[in-house]
């Protein structure tokens, strides 16, 4: 699918938009065709096939650039010898995420839509199973997973998914602001921000753990 395409990227846009907006669920392909002003109804499924396969198309016109430019990271800090600093990892993490909060309006739906892909543990799908998209999330949770060393492994995936959790729900929250400016951030704010995330971020990944096991999945304690 060529979202170069004129009509097929209004959809595209007009998709994300809905499901920042309203949620992943629901919402019609019919309900999408006509918002993005398309008579015939049949316009999504003509250029997409579904709406899975719609929203495969956005991430990968999405998460594609996001990973590109976390690789061009990742690979600075190896060729630094950086790739054991929790602090640049995590910088890493963060900052190609908010740069969008820099760019046009409507690149900030998408912080909202990541945010509901993992409210709905549907998170799996940035990752893109064999898909290059999400090369860069993968060597980075590697990296991280080895610089939170001698944590057990499992204390460590716990932290990471907390600060995944918190990364992309903190994301949304300043992209819906956002929104409601009507302006994109300065370099400085995306800087500021940036920074007091990372910093956040990090503290809470290489605090001292607690005495407790680290089965533990919480469904037993009140």
């Amino acid at each position: 699918m060529d979202v170069a395409n004129t009509t097929a990227h209004k959809l595209l846009l007009t998709a994300e938009r809905l499901f920042a907006e309203e949620g992943l669920d629901a919402l019609s392909t019919r309900r999408i065709s006509s918002e993005a002003g398309q008579r015939n109804n049949s316009a999504l499924q003509y250029h997409f096939g579904s709406k899975d396969a719609l929203l495969e198309a956005l991430l990968e016109y999405r998460q594609g650039p996001i990973n590109r430019r976390r690789m061009v990271l990742l690979e600075t800090l190896q060729a630094q010898g950086r790739t054991a600093q929790l602090p640049a990892l995590v910088e890493a993490m963060v900052l190609p995420y908010l740069e969008l909060l820099a760019g046009a309006v409507e690149d900030s739906f998408y912080l909202s839509l990541v945010s509901q892909l993992h409210s709905q543990q549907r998170q799996a799908l940035l990752l893109g199973a064999g898909h290059e998209r999400g090369r860069s999330l993968r060597l980075l949770s590697e990296w991280l997973t080895r610089a939170l060393a001698p944590l057990p492994e499992a204390t460590c995936h716990l932290r990471l998914e907390l600060a995944s959790l918190t990364l992309v729900h903190t994301a949304a929250l300043w992209a819906h602001q956002r929104r409601q400016a009507q302006q994109p951030w300065s370099r400085r704010q995306v800087a500021v921000r940036t920074g007091q995330l990372v910093d956040f971020l990090a503290g809470g990944l290489q605090a001292a753990g607690r005495e407790r096991d680290d089965t533990f999945t919480g469904s037993n304690e009140q």
